[in-house]
């Protein structure tokens, strides 16, 4: 029996990039899922739908769920869109949105970088993102489980350029710059 080579493993949460930058590690379950919409004629005579008669009701999105491990003021504004931060001493203090119009400066690339074996990584991109979920924040009794921010990312259509992708996945030597 032949061996095999096992190089495309991915091992643990990850971290999150938010344009480019390190943006922070993770824990928990972290979650990258392309949603779809697809439909299919029901031909009359065939008892179903055929296949290759199947087309995309929208063109597939993508949704990253991620648990942020430090809870700060960028880590707020990004997971509540159109939140601002104020500095009130030594404290700091995130205020809602007030306006209903998101600015385009709430708009973020988002990619989530897995390691794996032989210095490989895999990339989640998403990227024109904007966090659609609400705010949570997971406090746990246990005395070794850090506070979490869960953030939920959803892509976005670019206006400038509709063709371009909603979202890629990489698998990529570990290292780029």
């Amino acid at each position: 029996m032949s061996q095999i080579q096992v190089e495309e493993y991915f091992m643990g949460a990850g971290d999150v990039y938010v344009d480019d930058v390190f943006f922070g590690s993770t824990m928990d379950n972290n979650v990258f899922r392309v949603l779809q919409e697809m439909a299919a004629p029901y031909v009359n005579g065939a008892g179903g739908t055929l296949a290759q008669t199947d087309y995309h009701n929208r063109l597939p999105a993508a949704e990253m769920e991620v648990t942020l491990l430090e809870l700060d003021a960028t880590a707020i504004a990004y997971a509540i869109p159109g939140a601002t931060s104020e500095a009130s001493g030594d404290d700091t203090v995130i205020s809602p949105p007030v306006t209903r119009r998101l600015s385009s400066t709430d708009y973020h690339k988002w990619e989530l970088r897995v390691p794996g074996l032989n210095s490989r990584v895999a990339k989640f991109t998403i990227p024109i993102g904007i966090a659609t979920s609400d705010f949570e924040v997971t406090a746990q009794d246990d005395g070794d489980q850090p506070l979490g921010t869960r953030v939920t990312i959803r892509s976005r259509i670019d206006p400038d350029s509709i063709e371009t992708a909603q979202w890629t996945i990489t698998r990529t030597p570990a290292s780029y710059s």
